[in-house]
């Protein structure tokens, strides 16, 4: 049991900005994550590892598989503008920004890619229901990271 004195304790004003802290922890993890797992240009090997954990991170997360909820967006609607307009440059600057660089070679459109990934990171939204999700999502990515790199 920890000491009572050695607990951090934190309030928040509101649940808007435990949600804002919250978020900017999730992505700052996951930029590290980024960091410490691709090289400059990434290879297929270390993409497809990247995109194994992020999914992994997803199912921990479910802040982030509830995004297209009614619920999540008219919370997203109470956040101040300031942080959606940095969380969204973040975003854009995270995962996307990274693997479909201009230094990456590609067989197929950046969008296309960009499609086939977010589809597959989609499963978990429905992993109650896909048996063996993760491995199935993995098997996924292998069949098609050959068809998107070179």
């Amino acid at each position: 049991m920890i000491p009572e004195e050695e607990i951090e304790v934190f309030f928040y004003d509101s649940k808007e900005a435990l949600f804002c802290d919250v978020m900017d922890d999730f992505q700052k993890s996951t930029r590290q994550m980024y960091d410490e797992t691709l090289s400059s240009p990434p290879t297929k090997m270390e993409i497809c590892q990247v995109l194994k954990k992020l999914y992994l991170e997803y199912t921990e997360n479910n802040i982030i598989t509830k995004r297209h909820s009614p619920d999540y967006q008219a919370l997203l609607n109470k956040l101040p503008k300031e942080w959606r307009a940095k969380h969204s440059k973040n975003s854009e600057d995270g995962l996307a920004a990274t693997l479909f660089a201009p230094n990456i070679k590609m067989k197929v459109s950046k969008d296309r890619a960009h499609g086939i990934i977010d589809t597959l990171l989609l499963t978990v939204v429905n992993k109650e229901l896909i048996k063996d999700h993760y491995e199935i999502f993995c098997t996924l990515l292998d069949c098609v990271i050959d068809e998107i790199y070179e």
